[in-house]
């Protein structure tokens, strides 16, 4: 993210502390598909625990050489009010109740964030390890804040090196995988609940990306789950009650009546397992009608291409938009889908049953599934 030139400013001196905490990664991680691509982390014993917890099933710990350092560490008084005179010249985040400030001090870049007038966190880029510092008793916690960081590091590499970030979730099905991709409001999360209570693997149920080598690798985002789902599946009974505690949320507009788990939550709701990556197989789109019944068509051309342009993420994480990014050629991610998925549909829910699409989702990975190619 550019810095503007009105923005640098002296090293604060608080930046020479951080400088001189002690660098050395209390343990290393990586994607299994990836695991020559670690990432070390440093962070107090609970704060490691409730990170690694959260981001269980996509990363695990690693011998290899790290590539990057992520770091979380307390903002204390000092750095609070260094943050409140940045403040005012923070800028809203489209979408979210966030605002953020950059700038550079001497050769050091931060981003500063806040909700509404509260500090929320301050991500600094020194020479040998990227620092995000949070408050105890912030809107942030520090085991999210980390968690965040890992995820953004390495997606932002992924992009990099050539892989397409898309808005889409993804359950694994007999060791392939299934992308699902839909408007808003068209029952992405809630036909993700139901093949994932049908004995699917989860994968991810709102960001993943796909290489060109047609494997599908899910990202550990918090699921929200809107009223009529939560009642659907007894499950989620034990989420429904209003006022519990929710730090998913930080940051967005998202309804008080929604709840957003952790993948690890939602995975334990239905007693299913996390598959983070799997080879591609399908792509369905979803959509509502208002037709009586569950309907299918295959879907190709001009109309697949469009359906992936629009799919794909414009920046790594909108609240965080300084992590460098390259957004993929929509006709090369549509190439990936031609070369790799055996099927490509769309399913126009409609009125109809979410458990019917759920079976014809399942019909596409067996013997009758209609291929794209003959």
């Amino acid at each position: 993210m550019a810095v503007p030139a009105a923005a640098r400013t002296p090293p604060p001196p608080w930046l020479e502390a951080l400088r001189a905490r002690a660098s050395k990664p209390s343990i290393n991680v990586a994607a299994p598909f990836d695991p020559n691509h670690a990432i070390g982390l440093i962070a107090a014993p609970w704060v490691l625990s409730q990170t690694l917890d959260y981001l269980s099933g996509y990363y695990v710990p690693s011998a290899v050489p790290h590539a990057h350092i992520l770091d979380v560490a307390t903002a204390g008084a000092e750095v609070r009010a260094w943050a409140d005179e940045a403040r005012l010249g923070a800028t809203p985040i489209a979408g979210t109740r966030l605002a953020i400030a950059s700038g550079l001090s001497g050769d050091v870049a931060w981003h500063v964030r806040f909700e509404e007038a509260a500090f929320a966190d301050l991500t600094v880029f020194l020479a040998d390890r990227t620092v995000i510092l949070t408050s105890h008793d912030g809107v942030i916690p520090p085991h999210l804040g980390l968690a965040r960081l890992v995820r953004n590091r390495l997606s932002s590499d992924w992009s990099l090196a050539g892989g397409a970030y898309l808005h889409a979730g993804c359950v694994t099905i007999g060791g392939v995988g299934v992308v699902i991709l839909g408007d808003k409001f068209a029952g992405k999360t809630t036909q993700i609940c139901e093949l994932v209570s049908r004995g699917a693997r989860f994968t991810s149920n709102d960001r993943i990306f796909l290489f060109p080598n047609g494997r599908v690798v899910g990202l550990p985002v918090s699921v929200n789950i809107r009223p009529g789902t939560l009642e659907r599946y007894d499950s989620l009974r034990a989420w429904r009650s209003a006022g519990l505690p929710n730090p998913h949320r930080v940051g967005m507009n998202v309804p008080d009546s929604d709840v957003s788990l952790s993948v690890a939550q939602f995975a334990d709701a239905f007693r299913a397992t996390i598959s983070p990556t799997a080879p591609l197989h399908a792509v369905v789109r979803l959509t509502r009608s208002g037709a009586a019944s569950t309907q299918s068509a295959d879907m190709e051309g001009s109309k697949l291409v469009d359906l992936l342009a629009s799919s794909l993420f414009d920046g790594i994480d909108y609240s965080q938009p300084f992590w460098p990014y390259r957004r993929s050629d929509t006709r090369t991610v549509a190439q990936i889908v031609e070369t790799h998925a055996k099927v490509a549909c769309e399913i126009d829910i409609g009125e109809g049953d979410i458990g019917a699409c759920a079976r014809l989702i399942e019909d596409l990975l067996t013997d009758r599934a209609r291929a794209m190619r003959g």
